[in-house]
């Protein structure tokens, strides 16, 4: 099983292109990636990756092994996936990953409904922020901003493009005035969200008239967390400036507690999508992607 596991982090060391991404995308630290990759190559006696701190490059023997693992891992994944159908159990699973706003403020109504309508399918719903491999990990799915899905996934798009903004409460702004350009920000106290993954700050992404998008890491905090409730909160309480996607905002200040501003700078994303590995056909996987293409969440 070590072994696999060496050889499946090699793959995804070079899918994602880069130690820093894959690491990302894993949840694990890069040190992990690095010495697996190193005692993977110290078992075959062969250098598999040429590295350096800016890119890396598959050497012939990388690459002949690249080449092989893959069609190998995904039909080892298939066949998992296939057993699991002949399991004793009386009830049928269904495991999903997404992050925690998209279950909590989009997904809370469309899967109820799936679970009203079939009542002997366990969803079990893993919530988090960073990026999941949903195969390493054995998710049948997962849900992503479409910009940011693997190219071998399938994927179906359930909900209209992301827009973002930046909100305060009617409070803070009567005290603090309201930011007119980006660059404002920084002089304004802002509510910052700790990422787990890579222990960084999120930074804050805008797009201008141009349509040059850009980001910035404000400089002023009395609050940091990796927690959003929090955040809510404390810009509900008139402690400062939080950026969060537009139908978070619609549905925590339903009568105006908190106010966007900036909204010619507002980011957008491709919408989220549903995406999974195997294009194996699963009536109760199927009906499920289907109640949520349908559902047509967030509009």
């Amino acid at each position: 099983m070590e072994s696999l596991d060496r050889l499946h982090l090699f793959t995804a060391i070079i899918d994602a292109g880069s130690f820093t991404k894959a690491a990302a995308q894993l949840g694990i630290a890069q040190s992990t990636l690095s010495y697996s990759l190193k005692q993977l190559e110290t078992s075959l006696g062969v250098r598999l990756v040429q590295r350096n701190t800016r890119s890396l490059a598959l050497t012939e023997a990388g690459q002949r092994l690249y080449d092989e693992l893959k069609p190998l891992l995904r039909a080892v994944q298939n066949s998992t996936e296939l057993v699991q159908e002949f399991a004793d159990e009386p009830q049928s699973r269904i495991r999903l990953t997404g992050s925690p706003l998209v279950f909590r403020y989009l997904l809370q109504k469309p899967l109820a409904a799936f679970r009203h309508a079939y009542p002997n399918v366990c969803l079990e719903l893993h919530s988090d922020v960073r990026f999941t491999d949903i195969i390493h990990e054995r998710f049948d799915a997962g849900i992503r901003l479409g910009g940011f899905l693997a190219k071998d996934m399938i994927a179906r798009r359930i909900s209209p493009d992301l827009t973002m903004a930046v909100a305060a409460s009617p409070s803070y702004l009567d005290r603090h005035g309201t930011p007119q350009t980006v660059d404002e920000l920084h002089s304004h106290s802002c509510l910052l969200y700790r990422l787990p993954s890579l222990d960084n700050l999120m930074a804050w992404e805008f797009c201008d008239k141009n349509g040059r998008t850009f980001s910035i890491t404000p400089s002023q905090s009395p609050l940091i967390t990796n927690d959003f409730d929090l955040l809510f909160a404390a810009a509900k309480a008139g402690e400062g400036l939080i950026w969060l996607p537009e139908f978070v905002l619609k549905q925590e200040s339903p009568q105006g507690e908190l106010v966007a501003v900036l909204k010619d700078d507002a980011m957008r994303y491709e919408g989220f999508h549903l995406y999974y590995s195997s294009r194996r056909e699963s009536p109760v996987f199927n009906a499920l992607v289907q109640m949520l293409v349908a559902a047509e969440i967030g509009k």
